[in-house]
């Protein structure tokens, strides 16, 4: 038995990120989750996620489980 491990990009640390935040746009994605149980898909929750431009030194991030 063996393994590998892949990464596309460094981990991400918050001291070395620098955001430009003229790329960043407010919007917001909704996604569902399901579980699967022999030929049934079962919905377990619904996730929305709300990216909001405060201002150039803040980024709120906000999801919501249901």
């Amino acid at each position: 038995m063996s393994s590998a491990q892949f990464f596309a990009q460094k981990t991400l640390i918050p001291s070395t990120v620098k955001l430009e935040s003229k790329f960043i746009k407010d919007e917001t994605s909704n996604a569902i989750w399901y579980a699967e149980k022999g030929d049934q898909k079962i919905e377990i929750g619904k996730i929305a996620t709300q990216v909001k431009k405060i201002d150039k030194a803040t980024l709120l991030i906000k999801t919501s489980v249901k």
